[in-house]
């Protein structure tokens, strides 16, 4: 007995042994490396010696031979792994961890992801930099004078979010090429993120989503070509998600943020910032220099060419002067393209063509006409689409198959290709223009030099879908068109004529309209009168249309009784261009529910819109806001609103208040607001090349 006793207290000392690391895996403890640690890797599971492991965290160890037990003490908690078990003991509860912790080489060994099932650390794997961070989970701050219990409970919701937590940012990287600022964000993978611009100070944000900021240096000073620093930390969203921000500043006295844009690059995230310098007002003066004297450029400014391969894509770039100008043109029925660069010839050329031979490229000649100050770069390409960029370095053509590009086609004009995005909304309410994709977009550097028409753009990668997002200004409208191959947005200036909106509340005063109960359990516990509904949904319809710039007038602003030829009289003598009547329906079956929209037709020519073609505007956009159930549009001629009016004019029936459900829509601000948004959208895309 005594000799199995040794035997066993001999096992048990080599496997709690301190040995050194036995493979190429770094591990970083509170961003301070720790080099005692053993690693192994078994069948791509990473274990980590719990010897080792915890004795780094301050960790008492104690080892019980009869139960293969190993116990863990700290000043606030005991913890006892057993060996060829997924369940573990923290004080007396029971936690289940995904791999049961094993003994390799007579040393026990834990999965160094179950790690923050246990303890208040996580574990993060970065696998291409052979890296393992463990860092502290990130506790909550009350912001507010809550009680401890409260507390308790934030802290402990912020370290469930924490667990959940799949990414990493693993290092931060800028460089500068002329006017532009680039910044590489590192993450252990692919994840969602949005930037976008904030202003007073100018500051250009990066939120990366579900992801740890584990760097150190939070604030780095760079105080260069107008960028003061870059700041990074963890954030909370307003449902707890844990995300990082990273802040580049700007100086707004030294440079203007011309456009900004983020784009993935394997696993990173590259923040490309275009600044203009700011520079004095005052002239310098030379005396020896006259003011007409000219100096040839020099021509001689082609530094060199490069193909990089990007995902799907592939890269031409060519650097050169910024104040050559390109051309490029596709030679009919070929593959080849034609790239002329005007005042620009190579320093030196060695070879005057390029095999590449690969998927985007067969290969590159190039042609310099001496006289002309000509260079020609001759593609043969085996992409279908492509798109010429000027950049801060000279210009970069991109070829793809799979990535659709948006480019201007004009001064007011985008263009992208129909078969590479899912969908393209033009959003005239917010007045913003939506791309999505499957794919990464690709927006040509031109398009943000459309400042006229374009405010900011901002690209998202959300749960596989790439969205670009691009916001116009207060006084603009975008309209698309779709042919077979293309989808063309155009952009145009609101004019200041303001077109009259007649809005009709139904019912009022001695007429209540329908009469709704709201059921539960059998009794009823409240009535309404459809009246009220009317007035409440048409009142906020009248604010959405004054915010868009409408001459809004109502046909009753409280609760009255007005006449139904009264009604349309009102809006005939205000020469109205639109008539709206609020209503909501009612059924002797409370299971009928929806939306509906009632018109009449007309043979007047003279009128905005038809009116069967207004309804089913109406129609469709309430149904985008609200999901409610379509119900279609139904033409009414005998309605005494629609037969007596003289400009174009719709009775929209908003939902069934006999239908329990569509009562509660009804007694919710949220669907009433959305309603509203509806129709005043309906309104803009009807007057969207009037204005």
């Amino acid at each position: 007995m005594t000799k199995k006793i040794i035997i066993l207290i001999c096992i048990f000392t080599l496997m709690l042994s301190s040995v050194a690391l036995s493979n190429n895996y770094r591990i970083f403890i509170d961003n301070k490396e720790i080099k005692n640690i053993s690693i192994t890797n078994k069948s791509n599971i990473i274990y980590v010696s719990i010897y080792d492991l915890f004795k780094n965290l301050n960790y008492k160890i104690d080892w019980n031979s009869k139960t293969k037990e190993i116990i863990l003490l700290s000043n606030s908690s005991k913890i006892t792994f057993k060996i060829n078990s997924n369940i573990v003991f923290i004080d007396k509860k029971q936690v289940k961890i995904s791999t049961k912790p094993t003994i390799i080489n007579q040393r026990s060994y834990l999965n160094i992801l179950d790690l923050s099932n246990i303890i208040a650390y996580n574990a993060f794997i970065d696998k291409k930099n052979n890296k393992i961070y463990i860092n502290r989970k990130v506790a909550s701050i009350s912001r507010s004078n809550s009680s401890k219990n409260s507390s308790i409970d934030a802290k402990q919701n912020t370290q469930n979010t924490v667990n959940q937590i799949q990414n990493n940012l693993t290092s931060i990287n800028y460089s500068f090429a002329n006017s532009t600022f680039q910044l590489k964000a590192s993450l252990v993978k692919q994840g969602n993120y949005k930037v976008y611009k904030l202003e007073k100070p100018t500051r250009i944000v990066l939120d990366i989503y579900d992801t740890n900021d584990i760097l150190l240096n939070n604030n780095i000073k760079i105080d260069h070509n107008g960028i003061k620093s870059i700041r990074h930390a963890i954030n909370k969203d307003k449902d707890g998600k844990i995300f990082t921000r990273i802040v580049v500043d700007v100086y707004d006295d030294m440079a203007l943020v011309n456009s900004f844009k983020a784009v993935f690059e394997g696993n990173n995230i590259n923040l490309f910032i275009n600044l203009n310098q700011l520079s004095s007002s005052s002239k310098s003066i030379d005396t020896n220099i006259d003011d007409e004297t000219t100096v040839e450029k020099n021509v001689y400014n082609i530094e060199g060419f490069s193909v990089e391969k990007g995902n799907l894509f592939e890269k031409i770039i060519i650097n050169c002067s910024s104040d050559s100008v390109a051309t490029i043109n596709e030679i009919a029925n070929s593959n080849y393209i034609v790239l002329r660069i005007k005042d620009a010839l190579f320093k030196t050329l060695t070879q005057a063509v390029y095999d590449y031979n690969d998927e985007y490229i067969d290969f590159i000649g190039i042609n310099q006409n001496y006289e002309q100050k000509i260079t020609e770069f001759i593609i043969s390409k085996k992409s279908n689409y492509f798109v010429l960029d000027k950049t801060s370095f000279g210009y970069q053509l991109i070829l793809t198959n799979n990535l659709p590009i948006i480019r201007p086609l004009d001064q007011s004009k985008l263009l992208v290709d129909n078969a590479l995005v899912s969908s393209v909304i033009c959003d005239v309410y917010y007045s913003k223009i939506i791309f999505k994709s499957t794919n990464d977009i690709i927006i040509s550097n031109a398009v943000y030099s459309l400042n006229e028409y374009i405010t900011t753009i901002e690209k998202v990668y959300d749960k596989g879908v790439y969205n670009a997002t691009i916001y116009l200004k207060p006084d603009v409208v975008a309209q698309k068109t779709i042919n077979q191959n293309n989808i063309v947005i155009t952009f145009n200036k609101k004019q200041n004529k303001k077109f009259v909106i007649y809005l009709d509340p139904g019912h009022g005063g001695k007429d209540p309209g329908a009469i709704y109960k709201k059921i539960i359990n059998g009794k009823t516990v409240a009535t309404y009168n459809e009246k009220d509904f009317n007035l409440d949904i048409s009142l906020r319809l009248k604010q959405e249309l004054l915010k868009l710039g409408y001459e809004v007038y109502m046909t009753r602003e409280d609760d009255r009784y007005i006449d139904l030829y009264e009604r349309t009289d009102m809006a005939n003598k205000k020469n109205a261009d639109l008539f709206i009547s609020i209503h909501n329906n009612a059924h002797d079956s409370d299971k009928v529910s929806g939306t509906m929209v009632l018109y009449k037709n007309s043979s007047n020519t003279n009128l905005v819109i038809d009116n069967k073609q207004f309804a089913n505007i109406v129609l469709n956009e309430i149904i985008n806001y609200t999901l409610m159930q379509n119900k279609g549009i139904i033409e009414r001629p005998n309605l005494a609103v629609l037969r007596t009016s003289n400009m174009s004019a719709v009775l929209v029936e908003v939902a069934y208040g006999t239908n329990q459900n569509d009562l509660d829509k009804l007694l919710s601000d949220d669907f009433k607001n959305n309603v509203a948004k509806a129709i005043a959208t309906a309104v803009e895309k009807i007057f969207i090349n009037r204005k």
